[in-house]
């Protein structure tokens, strides 16, 4: 994290949380919002053409923040969305592979972990196709980071390989080596 050069000293790490980030700037929630949105209808079934769109206009709006605040945005997006990611997949996964007791199965707040996954993933969808930057801040970046890991798994499917070797910009992952 020290190459982020995004602690300017703290040691507590507030740095994570109080990074003065344009949430507030029309501009900038508003290029957030348009991506978002997009990227909740792309994760409903698109086309390998208009994934590489989606990508071009992340790449545009990182090139349009200042140099700190896009890395802060790699940071929060590779770290916190990824995590989201995560337990997304590993519900996913659970779901379709571990079978419950009965026992466990018969307790009174039951929930599959089928449905558990499917509740996961529809609030992540309905938290980008209703982004608000503004008032959600750093948080929404989890959100967006975990449908970034969903789009990268169709665009680069080996990205998962380079993620601790090639930290903080999950774009990268898109080009081999890159």
């Amino acid at each position: 994290m020290d190459r982020l050069d995004l602690a300017g000293g703290d040691q507590t790490g507030r740095w994570m949380l109080e990074h003065p980030f344009p949430y507030g700037s029309g501009v900038v929630a508003d290029r957030y919002a348009r991506l978002s949105r997009d990227l909740a209808r792309l994760l409903q079934g698109s086309s390998a053409s208009a994934r590489r769109a989606f990508w071009d206009r992340y790449a545009e709006l990182l090139a349009s923040l200042p140099e700190r605040d896009r890395r802060y945005l790699g940071f929060q997006v590779w770290q916190e969305g990824v995590a989201r990611y995560v337990e997304l997949r590993t519900a996913e996964v659970a779901a379709r592979r571990y079978h419950p007791t009965a026992e466990f199965e018969a307790l009174p707040d039951y929930e599959s972990l089928g449905a558990v996954a499917a509740r996961w993933r529809g609030a992540i969808l309905e938290e980008l196709a209703h982004p608000d930057l503004a008032r959600r801040q750093r948080v929404s970046f989890h959100a967006f980071g975990a449908d970034l890991a969903l789009l990268l798994d169709q665009d680069a499917p080996d990205w998962k390989r380079r993620y601790l070797d090639d930290k903080f910009f999950l774009e990268r992952y898109l080009v081999p080596g890159g």
